[in-house]
């Protein structure tokens, strides 16, 4: 969300900025807001801007940033969030991958928006797309970078505070059960003395008193 929203905000600025001092005399006479966005189309027009045309495979390796990501049998993990493509999966990766193997690479990153990831296989280029899952919210497709580590820090500080209640709820369970039972929770050994009785077991052995004709 925030990287789409520092998008607008750039398309915004180019049209609506004043960019007045750029504007030559000639400009003016054509009558045209002075904003960036309209220089730039009027010097485009003529064949005059400093543009130079680059296919997409080189410009993703040119600009976009280099950084590591896992590849496993479901997919290809940038932290904790997964990305797929057909071709990727056609190329047969995936079954190449041991049940439970990783094999690590760098992929192309858009720091800004990681909606996408490019990843090279064979020396062929692959753009593959987050798989959307019940953990992901949908409008946090866009988020940067970033985010992205923060979301994963958390998450892995959140695992760690449960692999610490599994070592201290267990044991603290087992002694309230002690004190309730007197037995230990996973042995069923009963401590020595009897456990007091309550106003029903009392009855009850009352009962089966008169029933044996008093006979302990």
């Amino acid at each position: 969300m925030a990287a789409r929203a520092e998008i607008y905000r750039a398309i915004e600025d180019n049209r609506i900025s004043d960019a007045s001092g750029r504007m030559t005399e000639e400009d003016w006479l054509e009558g045209f807001a002075p904003s960036p966005n309209n220089i730039f189309k009027r010097y485009d027009s003529l064949g005059r801007n400093s543009a130079v045309n680059m296919p997409f495979e080189k410009a993703v390796r040119v600009f976009l940033t280099p950084y590591p990501v896992s590849i496993r049998r479901d997919g290809v993990y940038l932290y904790s969030r997964r990305y797929n493509s057909q071709s990727v999966s056609d190329t047969g990766v995936f079954d190449r991958i041991a049940r439970n193997g990783v094999i690590e690479i760098q992929a192309y990153v858009l720091t800004m928006c990681v909606r996408h990831i490019w990843i090279e296989l064979d020396g062929e280029l692959h753009e593959l797309s987050m798989v959307l899952s019940a953990g992901v919210e949908p409008d946090s497709s866009d988020i940067t970078l970033d985010d992205l580590a923060l979301i994963n820090e958390a998450r892995l500080q959140a695992q760690s505070l449960l692999r610490v209640q599994k070592m201290a709820v267990p044991e603290e369970l087992d002694q309230r059960f002690q004190q309730d039972t007197g037995q230990l929770r996973h042995s069923g050994t009963r401590k020595l003395g009897r456990p007091k009785k309550d106003a029903a077991s009392k009855r009850d052995e009352e009962d089966f008193k008169a029933v044996m004709g008093g006979k302990k």
